[in-house]
């Protein structure tokens, strides 16, 4: 399906720096074997602990409708010595399995209940562009307005902003085609100096209110990574509850 003509109305406070960027520091540097040292991590949900962790050592995590093992209790846990994957083994319940990746860099939890339902994060883009100036943020959104569109063809526009982010997350320019949306959010947060994304179910009634099933939590900005994080884990305890 082709994406309908469609006129943007986000006043975004784009990056004044357009120069064309060919090498992009990744904030993704370490992965799922690799040994981190003495590590100690103290949260009041699994899901935060391993945020600050990946804030403080390079990691970036892609966390797929996690669930209450990562919600919740709170940690307090120190180790001599432990890799990404010893510690997620710690938190992860085996009653509720997951498929643990690792693409361009981002390491990704993925509940295996899940793996033949196909959910937004499946839908294949047909193309996905940005500018020298996107950001991580602008990069987020856009491609929640292009699931909206693709799903809603009759719709012609969409009005909002998203406020002004920090020069050093512009992750543009790329042009990719037919990828999944997990996909390009793994790819945007792979290009950021630090990043993890989360996601509830995202089911298709999520695009009804027309925000986004996910959160992106950028390691620039400091404590705002774990706000996003804690406001990510009430809204899932919450859904739970609901349901």
């Amino acid at each position: 399906m082709k994406l309908p003509a469609l006129v943007l109305l986000f006043a975004c406070a784009a990056s004044a720096d357009t120069a064309k960027k060919e090498d992009h520091p990744s904030g993704c540097t370490i992965h799922l074997a690799d040994p981190l040292g003495p590590v100690h991590l103290r949260a009041a949900s699994p899901i935060e602990a391993l945020i600050g962790l990946a804030r403080d050592r390079h990691l970036c995590f892609a966390f797929e409708n996690p669930g209450r093992d990562l919600l919740e209790p709170a940690v307090d846990l120190t180790l001599d010595k432990a890799s990404p994957r010893v510690i997620l083994d710690r938190f992860l319940n085996a009653a509720r399995p997951y498929d643990i990746t690792e693409e361009q860099g981002v390491i990704s939890l993925r509940p295996k209940k899940n793996r033949h339902g196909a959910t937004l994060l499946d839908v294949v883009l047909p193309a996905f562009n940005a500018p020298p100036s996107e950001t991580l943020e602008e990069a987020s959104v856009s491609l929640n307005v292009m699931l909206i569109m693709l799903r809603k063809p009759k719709m012609t526009g969409l009005g909002g902003g998203i406020g002004i982010w920090p020069s050093d997350e512009a992750i543009g320019p790329f042009k990719e085609k037919d990828k999944t949306v997990r996909d390009l959010l793994d790819f945007a947060v792979s290009r950021s100096n630090g990043a993890s994304w989360m996601s509830g179910p995202c089911n298709p009634k999520d695009l009804r209110n027309g925000t986004l099933c996910w959160s992106i939590a950028q390691y620039s900005h400091e404590d705002a990574a774990i706000e996003t994080t804690k406001t990510f884990v009430a809204a899932q305890r919450r859904r739970r509850k609901l349901h």
